[in-house]
């Protein structure tokens, strides 16, 4: 079902509800890359040396990096079931710490037979599954950048347009969002176009 070369609503949904936690995700991201680790920084500096140096463009920022309410739930939906699932929390978890601490695979300890029944099996079904999977792949990294193409523009309906000389860091983030947007629909077309 969720590998339907034709689509369903399964996949869909599926694909839809990734978009919109990644969406999330990535707003969150840059919101801690492009305002709060700046703050951060700015703050941490002795003798008060950070007030030298420029705040972050928060309020030019934040209508762009502002979560929806699907995407608030998405991301909520997907935090309970990593969770939920021990493997994908104690990955989330290094992640989130930053731990590297990859131990490499014991192969002494793997029994030699199943090493043959799974080598077959990605043998015989790898060349059926694996086109369906890019399909789905691309489905979904094509919704992400749709996604993220309607909500840049969306913003930028809603704001005042800027004039150079009254806000010039605004008419930056501005021009900078309208770039991402139109990059966005450009790569999500050429996947949809595949």
């Amino acid at each position: 079902i969720v590998l339907s070369s034709e689509g369903n609503f399964v996949q869909n949904l599926l694909v839809d509800e990734s978009a919109a936690a990644t969406s999330a995700q990535i707003k969150d991201s840059l919101r801690e890359l492009l305002i709060e680790q700046p703050n951060r920084i700015r703050k941490s500096l002795p003798l008060n040396l950070g007030s030298l140096l420029p705040e972050p463009p928060s309020s030019q920022l934040n209508p762009f990096l502002e979560k929806t309410k699907d995407e608030e739930n998405a991301q909520m939906l997907l935090n309970k079931i990593s969770s939920a699932l021990p493997g994908l929390s104690q990955i989330d978890s290094q992640m989130k710490n930053g731990d590297d601490t990859d131990q490499p695979f014991d192969l002494s300890k793997v029994d030699p037979e199943q090493v043959a029944v799974i080598s077959r099996e990605l043998r015989l079904n790898l060349p059926k599954y694996g086109p369906l999977l890019s399909q789905l792949g691309g489905k979904y990294v094509a919704t992400v950048l749709e996604r993220a193409t309607d909500d840049i523009d969306q913003t930028l309906a809603k704001t005042p347009s800027k004039s150079l000389d009254s806000d010039l860091v605004g008419t930056i983030v501005d021009n900078a969002a309208k770039s991402v947007s139109e990059t966005a629909s450009r790569g999500a077309q050429a996947i949809r176009a595949q």
